[in-house]
Order: C-alpha cells, then sequence, then structure tokens
C-alpha cells in the first residue's frame, strides 16, 4: 500500500506541473497496482486520471484504451459518467463525432448529478456546433444554461458566445467570451480556460476586422495553452494568428505549421489537421498556389468526411477567393461553401460575395442583388471590413 500511495503522490506532482506524459504513465502504473491487489475503486479512478493526462499530453489512442479501462471496471456511476464524457471528448479530437456524441447522450439518459450532466451538455454542445447542427445545440445550452440559479455557469457563458458568433451576433458573443475570460483570470488552474476565452474573443476580432487585436489574442491564447502543456490546443491558437495575419495582408514566416501538421497526422488527431491546413493554406496562397490547393482541398475533403460542414465551408471558401481558378470551379466552390456555411452567418455572407465577384462580368444584375443583401448582411453584423468590400463592389456594378 505504501508503494501505491508513493505512485499516488508521484502522479499527482506530474499532473500539478502539467507534465501530462509523466503524469499519464504514473496514473498507469498506480492502475496496474491497484488491480493487483483488488482495489478496482482505485483502479478504475487511477485509469480515469491516467486517460485525462494522456489526452492532455495529445495522445488521443492511450486516452481512449485507458478510458475505457475504467469504464469496464464499472458502470455508469459518477467515475463511469465522467470517465464516458472525457472519451468523447477523445473520440471528437480524431473525428468520430458521432460516436463521441453518442457516448455523451449515453450519460445524459442515466446520469442525474448536475456536475456530470454539465460536463457531458458542455462537450455534446461541442460536437454540435462541430456538425453545424446550431439548433440541437441551442437545446442541450437551454439545459446547461439552467443549471445555475442566478449567475449563468461559465460553460454555459463560452458556448453562448460561440453560437453568437455562429449567427453573427459579433458584440453578444464578445461580450459573453469576455465576461467568460473575467471570471476565469483570477482562478487558479484555469489557465487553459483563459487561453480558450482570448481565442474565441481574437476570432470575434478577426470577424470583425480588428486585425491587431485578433494577432495580439491569438498569441495569448497560444502562449497560455503551451502553458497549461496543451501543445494541440496552442497549435490550434497558432492557426489563428497566422489567419489574421493573412487577412490583416501580412506574410506570416514559412513553415511554421509544419510541425502541428506532422504531428497531428502521427497521433491520428483529425480535426486539428484539418484546422492545421486551412491556415497553412492560407499562408501559402501568397507564394505556393499548388502547395495552398493541395492544403485547402485536404481540408475540405477531410472534413466532409468526418462531417464537419463549416471546417469544410470555410477551407473551400479560401480556396475559391484566395486562389486563382476556372470560373466553373470557383462557382462550383462557392455554391458547395454557400451550402455548408449557412450555419455560420459572418461566413456565410463572405461566400455570397465571393459568388457575386465571380459572376460581376456576366450576370451584373444577380451579382448586384448578392452584393446587396451581403453588405446589408455585414452591417447587421458589425463587419466593417467586408461591408466596405461588398459596398466598393456595388459602385463597379453600378
Amino acid at each position: 500500500m505504501a508503494d501505491l500511495n508513493a505512485l499516488h503522490a508521484e502522479a499527482e506532482q506530474h499532473a500539478k506541473a502539467c507534465r501530462w506524459l509523466e503524469a499519464a504513465r504514473a496514473f498507469a502504473r498506480l492502475a496496474v497496482g491497484c488491480q493487483r491487489v483488488d482495489h478496482l475503486e482505485g483502479a478504475r479512478w487511477a485509469w480515469d486520471a491516467a486517460g485525462e493526462a494522456w489526452r492532455r499530453d495529445d495522445q488521443p489512442v492511450p486516452a481512449a484504451r485507458a478510458l475505457r479501462m475504467a469504464i469496464a471496471l464499472g458502470g455508469d456511476d459518477e467515475i463511469g459518467g465522467v470517465a464516458r464524457v472525457k472519451l468523447a471528448g477523445v473520440l471528437g479530437e480524431i473525428g468520430e463525432i458521432r460516436r463521441a456524441e453518442a457516448a455523451c447522450r449515453r450519460v445524459l439518459q442515466v446520469a442525474s448529478s448536475r456536475p456530470i450532466r454539465g460536463l457531458a451538455l458542455d462537450t455534446l454542445i461541442s460536437m454540435l456546433q462541430a456538425t453545424g447542427r446550431k439548433e440541437d445545440a441551442r437545446s442541450a445550452l437551454a439545459e446547461l444554461s439552467s443549471m445555475n440559479e442566478g449567475q449563468l455557469p461559465v460553460a454555459a457563458a463560452f458556448r453562448q458566445g460561440q453560437l453568437h458568433r455562429l449567427d453573427g451576433r459579433l458584440e453578444e458573443a464578445e461580450g459573453s467570451l469576455a465576461a467568460v475570460f473575467e471570471r476565469l483570470r483570477d482562478q487558479p488552474g484555469a489557465l487553459a480556460g483563459c487561453a480558450a476565452a482570448r481565442g474565441e474573443l481574437a476570432e470575434v476580432a478577426l470577424l470583425r476586422g480588428n486585425h491587431a487585436d485578433a494577432i495580439a489574442l491569438f498569441g495569448e491564447a497560444s502562449k497560455g495553452q503551451r502553458s497549461s502543456g496543451r501543445v494541440s490546443l496552442g497549435l490550434r491558437a497558432q492557426a489563428g494568428r497566422i489567419r489574421a495575419m493573412v487577412e490583416a495582408g501580412i506574410q506570416p514566416m514559412p513553415g511554421l505549421l509544419d510541425e502541428g501538421i506532422a504531428l497531428a497526422q502521427t497521433r491520428g488527431m483529425a480535426v486539428l489537421e484539418v484546422d492545421l491546413r486551412i491556415a497553412r493554406g492560407m499562408e501559402r496562397c501568397s507564394s505556393d498556389a499548388a502547395g495552398a490547393a493541395q492544403d485547402l482541398d485536404r481540408a475540405a475533403g477531410e472534413a466532409d468526411r468526418l462531417g464537419l460542414v463549416i471546417r469544410a465551408g470555410r477551407a473551400r471558401l479560401e480556396r475559391a477567393t484566395r486562389l486563382p481558378a476556372a470560373r466553373e470551379l470557383r462557382l462550383e466552390l462557392l455554391q458547395r461553401a454557400r451550402e455548408q456555411l449557412a450555419g455560420a452567418a459572418p461566413w456565410e455572407a463572405r461566400a455570397l460575395l465571393g459568388t457575386a465577384r465571380a459572376i460581376a462580368d456576366l450576370e451584373a444584375e444577380l451579382a448586384r442583388q448578392y452584393a446587396v443583401t451581403a453588405t446589408a448582411r455585414f452591417a447587421t453584423m458589425g463587419m466593417e471590413g467586408d461591408r466596405q468590400a461588398a459596398q466598393a463592389l456595388l459602385v463597379d456594378l453600378a
């Protein structure tokens, strides 16, 4: 028992220092040791902790294996419910979105504990948003939002901010996400949460054309995630920073995401690879058209396979508006992008404006109608840079 206590202390020490690989291995040794002395509850807890540590170390395969061990040693009680939700998060990272959703819904069918239901709902909402099912996400958010009396739970405020962004309600999105950051900034152990809020605020700033703010916020988000040991989340924020630089007309140093893409491929982190390829594709557009097309086409195809419709639409939008292409291909890409971005108002409006530009010399009246619609949408959403671009097209079409 003394050896087990020592292993427990070692694992906890590694976890507190965000040394996730060392923590995972120590928790796994603790789990095996507990099983040898038939301490099954201890083994379940340790396998769950090992799975979480491996997940934080961006190793989804051993993470899933450890979490399944925790689930196999018990049923649908509190430990089992938490392990299932964590497994859903791991499945989401490797792109098995439907299985992740099913795991969350199973927990919601049997769990009565508010914390576990909240964790399951938060994870479920992330899966529903990723697959473009906003109305289903809203239903789950309604339950999550009702869990605290008075103040909105932090997780609910964060997800609400994301939904506001998809709806094009950018001012409300900024308000929700800024409130999340303020509530987390002085809490111990909330470094990753603060970084996530900064990353979402950066996305809003980028849509509103505040490029300098977006670049700075993405940089802070990347630093915060890396400091908490979350390399993959740091890479995702770094990809956002590169996208912001490209939109600001700044050419990023080439090759910044190469190692990240290699890591995502090696670890089977399919969703991260899609995000990094979109950013690298945008970065390559001005210097390597063939490489950019390869990245963006691959991102779109992989997103299609995984059911990530908004990411697929964004990849096609960048491909159609940033790279040379025959008119037929450009219009095909834009049409598909508009369909896939129907649940993401800011990008749908950009796809509409892209279509107007593509047909301006052939169908001037239809192009004008599209540009008028896009102008009005951008104005409503507070996307001033995009509104000015749409207005300029209207002047050309007059």
